[in-house]
């Protein structure tokens, strides 16, 4: 079991989001989804205060089917995933949809959920900002601004803070709508940080979904 070694002046930053939603006048009902999926660029060195947005079609989930299943049955998937950003652990079932991953930016789902069009799923990628390690607050700060922007919608919007086991940085932020819900893990690395994204379309399946990307976040090393 995952013991919290500290804890980021969590009920601080609950009480800091809902008074900061209150200020800025915002009704937080609903969110904008690019295929089912919020998508929080956080600005880049070079990029000063603009954001990008990346799409990723949610449309191949379905292909995946005859290449995963040949894969798996050979017994391919290594469960600790190497990448140029760090490596990171799978739990159990998770296997890579790869025809969905591309670029430095890789999905995953449960190989129970080959060929479901809008399955379960986890991304994992890296990006850059202009923070350095020891201003993660204000990089907190412009997660939240960007979620007030985009969650137009949302029924609900929470943030909480924590460390993972390898004693980084996490952020946590939980967008529920009616239809789906996503979870954003942020590990904060200097002037970088790494994202997992959750999208959950089957409220029964949030607790695993939950639980995998968490393990996921605690089990990801930067390289050296």
């Amino acid at each position: 079991m995952y013991i919290m070694k500290r804890n980021i002046s969590l009920r601080i930053f609950r009480v800091c989001a809902v008074v900061f939603l209150s200020a800025a006048l915002l009704t937080v009902s609903g969110c904008d989804f690019i295929q089912k999926q919020l998508v929080l660029q956080i600005i880049s060195s070079t990029q000063d205060d603009e954001t990008t947005q990346e799409e990723v079609s949610m449309d191949g989930f379905a292909q995946e089917e005859a290449v995963q299943d040949d894969a798996a049955e050979q017994g391919e998937y290594d469960p600790l995933q190497t990448k140029s950003f760090g490596t990171y652990i799978l739990p159990d079932e998770w296997i890579e949809a790869e025809q969905q991953s591309r670029g430095e930016k890789y999905f995953y789902i449960r190989e129970t959920s080959i060929g479901d069009p809008l399955p379960t799923n986890i991304s994992v990628e890296m990006g850059t900002n202009r923070y350095a390690l020891d201003e993660h607050l204000i990089f907190r700060r412009a997660i939240l601004e960007q979620l007030i922007m985009q969650a137009q919608n949302a029924e609900s919007v929470n943030g909480s803070g924590t460390y993972t086991e390898n004693d980084d940085i996490l952020y946590i932020f939980t967008i529920k709508e009616d239809d789906v819900t996503t979870v954003q893990y942020y590990i904060v690395g200097e002037e970088k940080y790494i994202l997992i994204h959750l999208t959950v379309f089957d409220d029964e399946e949030t607790e695993i979904g939950e639980a995998a990307a968490l393990y996921i976040a605690n089990t990801f090393v930067w390289p050296e």
